[in-house]
């Protein structure tokens, strides 16, 4: 072994993880915690053919994948942040959809000024 791989070697194995990384509090967000807390969870579905679906009843708001600016969407997001309630975002997407209606979508809430958002696989 070379001088230079041994150094090497050896500033590996005398590594250690710095304090102020051990003692990070790290909590992934998940849609139990934001309930707990009294976040209302608005969940919103894209299907295969792009359709979006919002809350848990599934309510039909665009159906129409051409359109970009999901106008019933942005309605009932208006009427969300309107009622002054905290809420986030769970987005579900088929794996069939459309990558441009994902963004679309995203658009949507950053136009909407909504920025907990949640991404989960179907």
């Amino acid at each position: 072994m070379s001088v230079g791989c041994r150094k090497q070697v050896e500033q590996l194995v005398d590594s250690t993880i710095q304090t102020r990384e051990q003692d990070l509090d790290m909590a992934l967000p998940n849609n139990e915690n934001a309930e707990k807390d009294g976040i209302k969870v608005v969940f919103i579905q894209l299907n295969a053919e792009g359709r979006v679906f919002m809350g848990k009843d599934k309510l039909v708001l665009d159906a129409d994948p051409q359109n970009s600016e999901m106008p019933l969407l942005k309605a009932e997001l208006e009427k969300l942040k309107a009622s002054g309630e905290e809420f986030s975002v769970t987005i579900s997407a088929d794996g069939e959809v459309k990558p441009q209606r994902v963004i679309d979508l995203l658009n949507i809430l950053a136009t909407a000024d909504i920025t907990q958002i949640t991404v989960v696989k179907e």
